[in-house]
Parts: structure tokens; sequence; C-alpha cells
């Protein structure tokens, strides 16, 4: 329709060029000069094409920008299906195997009963990325009010320790005197911690611990996650933390997740007024960088 559009133009400028060398000769003593009709003509039409051009460009940055979401949403459908369907899945199974067999021996029905509440964990976790995704979309304001990091961080690790990750490392090292509280939501400072901490086991070698660092400043306080992965490219960190992007290599594409962790960590540090920074780490794997002012 462009290319038609463009042709059309052409071919009516080049009519009306020739019309108007047929008046000049046709009236040669009265007509305006030929080359002021023609630099008239020439000059609106360069404008209207220009004008015609953008808006085709335009239009087509839209079409592409809205089927790269499609795209993404796609993607972010199968994942989300799949993360929510595997711990419905695991939880039914141990509950009946506990149901069909009612003699098992104490270890096994702790056994069972772990697995069972490790997939409600999971579950509860997706639900709540994308109930939290969906309120940040509309705008929903924070439940600000007095909150100890030092607590949070606390009840992140905590979860880690039912989860899939219930054997990994992770070094916590507090640094500074406490200053006191701060400002902020909570849940929404869990879920964005625990997101982050996910994806730093999820992607670094098991033997590697995940160094979880605290700075506590006069006028901030620093939460830093230093992992011992593979590392994140320096063209792609600003890709992460957009909704349902993730890395476009083979190890993460295998990999479980929704795509909304980083994004919705990244947003609820920047409603609270702080920000996440993602670098490259001293042992060679990622450093997210999280802070919220006091």
């Amino acid at each position: 329709m462009g290319a038609y559009l463009v042709f059309q133009f052409s071919w009516w400028a080049y009519l009306l060029v020739d019309l108007n060398t047929q008046l000049q000769l046709q009236h040669s003593e009265n007509a305006v000069p030929f080359d002021r009709w023609s630099m008239m003509i020439i000059g609106e039409g360069i404008v209207f094409l220009g004008l015609l051009m953008l808006g085709l460009w335009f239009v087509w940055r839209g079409i592409r920008k809205d089927q790269n979401l499609a795209k993404h949403e796609r993607n972010f459908l199968l994942a989300v299906t799949h993360e929510l369907k595997t711990p419905i899945a695991a939880m039914r199974l141990a509950v009946e195997t506990l149901r069909r067999q009612k003699n098992q021996s104490e270890a096994v029905r702790d056994e069972l009963l772990d697995e069972a509440l490790q997939g409600a964990q999971r579950l509860e976790r997706r639900v709540e990325d994308i109930l939290r995704s969906t309120r940040i979309q509309k705008g929903e304001s924070l439940q600000v009010e007095p909150v100890d990091v030092e607590e949070i961080i606390e009840a992140v690790i905590r979860h880690t320790r039912i989860g899939p990750y219930a054997d990994r490392d992770v070094h916590v090292e507090l640094h500074g005197e406490p200053q006191g509280l701060v400002d902020g939501d909570a849940k929404a400072l869990e879920l964005a911690w625990s997101n982050i901490l996910e994806n730093a086991l999820k992607y670094s070698p098991e033997v590697e611990p995940v160094h979880l660092q605290v700075h506590q400043m006069a006028d901030s306080v620093a939460v830093n996650f230093d992992d011992g992965g593979p590392g994140i490219p320096s063209h792609q960190r600003k890709e992460v933390v957009k909704k349902f992007r993730r890395l476009e290599d083979e190890i993460r594409r295998s990999s479980e997740g929704s795509g909304l962790g980083l994004y919705l960590a990244n947003s609820i540090f920047r409603l609270h007024g702080g920000r996440m920074v993602i670098r490259a780490s001293e042992r060679g794997g990622t450093l997210v960088e999280t802070k919220i002012w006091r």
C-alpha cells in the first residue's frame, strides 16, 4: 500500500509538470515562468511525500512493536502454563501417593509432604508474580509503611530453604550498622528480592554459592546479589528487565521461568524511588545491585 501511494503521487506530480509545460507552450506570453511552476509543484510534493513517508514509518513501527509484543506474550503464556502445570502435577502426585499408600513410613510421608509444599510455594510465587504485574500495569500504589530490610531478607532466605534450591548455599554478608527502618511495601520488596535471588540460583552452578550483601548506610540501604554463573552479556542487560523477556541462549531457554521476575523487581524498585542495576561481577557472573533510600 505504501509503495502504491508513492507511485501514484509520483505519477500525479509528473502529470502536473507535463500539464504546466503544455500551458506554457499555449500561453507563453501571460503564463507564469516554467521554473516557478516546477519549483512550486516539486516543493509541495517533497513536503507531502515527506509527511507520507513519516506516517508510513510510524505505522510500520507500531505494527512491528505489536508483533514483538504478541510474540513475547505467546512465549509468556506458554511459560506460565508450564510453570503452573508443573507444581500442580507434583502436588497431585504427592497427595495421590499418600492416599493410596497409607502404611508408609514417617520419612516417606514427610518427603511427599515436602514435595507438595514445594509445589504449593512455587504455584503461589507464580500467581503472585502475575497479580503484581497486573497491579503495576494498572498503576496501583504501594502499601508503604516502615519496614526492616534485614527482616525481609531473612524471609527471602527462608523461602529458598523450602523450594527446589533448599540445598544451595547463600552467603549473607551484613555491612554497616543498622540505621533504622525504611519506608516501603514489605510484600513487594520481598517479592522483588526473592525473584532476583531465584534467578541467581537458577542460572548459576550448584557448586557456586550466591553472595547476598546488605549495606546499611545513613541515607539508603543497598542489597546486592553476586552469583557465580555465566553472566549476562552487556547488550542484553537492558532487555532482561523488560516484560516477558528472557535471554536468548539455549541454557536459559530450556530453563523454567516466565520472564516476569526481573521486570517485576525493577518495577518495584522504581516505584519505591530506588534502582536496580545489572553489572558483571568480579567472580565472572552477574551482579545485581538494588538500592532504596530512607
